[in-house]
């Protein structure tokens, strides 16, 4: 007997959650290593798009967001807050990747303390510290037009 309902099984209409429509405030709790910033939606971590560029500097705050055809699950970042007086400054940075490129136009400063590494447009590099080591496990050369010691 061909029956196109099987009686032993029972169907539950559950309704779909209520989609999330408009913007949403959240708060950037991650970049991971693949660049994809994550946001926390409702006490959760969730992997989110961005229509602007989003980088580490970013982690900690807030993000303004709307979700993909209302699903909380896909959120999308279209802007970053500003706070008042200006994002507070980071104390500690950590990037991680194969390849480092930092570009300037005309000048490029690396500063801890007493210790400073210049790097400028026309190829003149300075470095500078109370105590300045050079290492090497194979030869160390020294090579320019002049070489000038003290």
């Amino acid at each position: 007997m061909a029956n196109d309902q099987d009686s032993s099984v029972i169907k539950l209409q559950v309704a779909p959650a209520a989609p999330r429509l408009g913007s949403h405030a959240v708060t950037v709790v991650e970049l991971e290593r693949d660049g994809v910033p994550v946001v926390e939606v409702d006490g959760h971590p969730v992997r989110a798009q961005a229509t602007i560029e989003v980088g580490p500097q970013d982690v900690g705050r807030r993000a303004m967001v709307t979700f993909l055809e209302g699903d909380p699950g896909q959120p999308v970042i279209t802007g970053l807050f500003v706070e008042p007086g200006g994002a507070p400054p980071r104390r500690h940075l950590k990037l991680r990747a194969d390849e480092l490129d930092l570009e300037a136009a005309s000048k490029i400063t690396l500063e801890c303390g007493k210790a400073s590494i210049t790097l400028h447009r026309d190829g003149k590099v300075v470095v500078r510290g109370v105590h300045v080591l050079s290492r090497a496990s194979g030869v160390n050369r020294i090579r320019g037009g002049t070489v000038e010691l003290n």
